[in-house]
């Protein structure tokens, strides 16, 4: 799904290597599940809280805008996004595991990154004179806005990995990995991108500054300071338009305002039922015209799609994602041989912070970027579990006197 290769090999497209991929891993983990006679389902709130929210999307299906829109939607798109969100719970079960999936996906953002900067260099634009590069050839990362938002997921599982490593080369690969994919999300111009970077650094300046190691977010500050003077033509003017929102000569500022303030009032409006899952667009061509976008926003178009009991449960799965990571990091801090679990732990909630921040201005609510990183939560909670954690479970546990003694 990330590199695609399908988009550049001629031919392949038509043999759906996604697709074969998935029913042959789906097969074999039911067959293996069933054999060895383990539970189908990952254990966790984050599993029933997916379910709770594709339940509430097939109930609220009839009331739908378009329900035969809303049932592509499922079929199309969601229901992939949660068979990747149950595989990967099930399946990364050790930090080993856990650590292949991060390498995997540090060094397939490497010919993302590399396209996005090619294209700046190449002056390979979209249409429109406003220099915004065109996106990697890919179903996720087509769009700049979305290119910027996967290499921003991606570049705190590289920065977890090279916390630990300890060899030159593979140091050397996640640093030009984490310096690619910073230079390629200024390429695209995406302000949401900006402003995921700006997150990713806050969170680790905080991690450090609490572990007494100041020195790094303050050197890279620096750094970006001194690298101003070279940012694309026009950089710093697009950034001014996050506040200064009518200063924004493509309109796309002016017009994603309005359609977050209707998002708003819709969901007041319709608290319960909304359009439909993927219907948000239309109703916003009600509210504002005819303008056949979605809201720019995930959790506006969770509300708009599914009501409030919709963005509740989407909350609840962002704030559940969080809790099995920081579990994680709790439990293996300073644990003699749990250093790489603890910063792939620490890795993935940079991940979940980009993920708040760049879902604010994207929409995203049911596609596999948020769904990956939950999924690879739960996996490392699970691989915490294999060290023989008795608290590593999904459930929360108590703060009593009891607690402390498990502890």
């Amino acid at each position: 799904m990330l590199i695609s290769p399908q988009s550049f090999v001629p031919g392949l497209g038509q043999l759906r290597p996604a697709w074969l991929a998935a029913v042959a891993a789906v097969t074999l983990q039911i067959l293996d599940r069933l054999k060895k006679g383990r539970p189908l389902l990952a254990s966790g709130r984050e599993t029933s809280t997916v379910v709770g929210l594709l339940g509430w999307a097939v109930i609220t299906l009839p009331f739908s805008y378009w329900p035969g829109g809303s049932f592509a939607t499922i079929t199309e798109l969601y229901s992939k996004t949660v068979v990747i969100f149950w595989l990967l719970g099930l399946t990364i079960d050790s930090v080993q595991r856990l650590s292949k999936v991060a390498w995997a996906l540090s060094l397939m953002a490497i010919p993302l990154a590399y396209v996005g900067v090619s294209n700046y260099m190449s002056g390979n634009f979209m249409a429109g004179g406003y220099r915004r590069i065109t996106g990697y050839e890919g179903a996720l990362t087509e769009n700049p806005n979305d290119l910027a938002l996967m290499l921003n997921l991606i570049t705190p599982l590289a920065i977890g990995l090279l916390a630990t490593h300890r060899k030159f080369l593979g140091k050397s690969v996640l640093l030009v990995v984490i310096a690619m994919n910073t230079a390629a999300v200024i390429y695209t111009r995406s302000r949401g991108g900006f402003l995921t970077i700006a997150a990713i650094w806050l969170f680790y300046a905080w991690k450090l500054t609490r572990r007494r190691k100041p020195g790094w977010p303050v050197a890279i500050l620096i750094a970006a300071l001194l690298c101003v003077p070279i940012l694309p033509e026009g950089y710093l003017s697009r950034m001014n338009t996050i506040t200064n929102i009518e200063e924004d000569e493509t309109g796309s500022a002016q017009g994603r305002w309005e359609s977050m303030k209707a998002g708003t009032s819709f969901i007041i409006e319709h608290p319960v039922i909304g359009a439909g899952i993927g219907m948000n667009g239309l109703a916003l061509n009600d509210l504002v015209g005819a303008t056949w976008h979605n809201v720019h926003n995930a959790y506006l178009e969770c509300g708009m799609d599914l009501g409030i009991p919709g963005l509740v449960l989407f909350i609840t799965l962002t704030v559940s994602a969080f809790r099995a990571t920081n579990l994680v990091c709790r439990r293996t801090a300073g644990v003699a041989g749990l250093n790489t679990l603890f910063h792939l732990g620490e890795g993935l909630q940079g991940s979940l912070c980009a993920f708040v921040v760049g879902a604010s201005f994207a929409p995203v609510a049911y596609n596999f970027y948020f769904y990956y990183i939950a999924g690879l939560a739960v996996g490392a909670r699970q691989a915490l579990q294999a060290f023989g954690d008795p608290v590593a479970t999904g459930t929360p546990v108590s703060s009593g006197p009891g607690a402390k003694a498990s502890t």
